[in-house]
């Protein structure tokens, strides 16, 4: 059963970490659809460090993290994410 998570995510640096909280072998993020208005925000992904070249995602997509041939460990920082503008609530489903 996939684990899923809801955390804040805003565009005031520095950007928020995508942190894994179980053993899966990927990991989506993507503005919440029990937000308001959904969608709402663009975002950007940064990976593998907060200085990375943000790739711009547009509001509704969703961007999914898979693990290399190996499995994401918990604690596991796997990228760094932060609204274009504005503030929101993201959802991290790990399978």
């Amino acid at each position: 059963m996939p684990l899923t998570l809801t955390f804040a995510v805003d565009a005031i640096a520095p950007p928020e970490p995508i942190t894994v909280q179980s053993v899966c072998r990927r990991v989506t993020v993507r503005e919440d659809v029990s937000v308001a208005g959904w969608p709402t925000v663009q975002f950007n992904i940064r990976a593998p460090l907060p200085a990375s070249p943000a790739v711009c995602f547009e509001t509704g997509e969703s961007k999914t993290f898979i693990a290399d041939g190996f499995y994401f460990r918990p604690g596991e920082i796997i990228g760094y994410i932060e609204t274009v503008a504005g503030a929101s609530v993201f959802c991290q489903a790990e399978e």
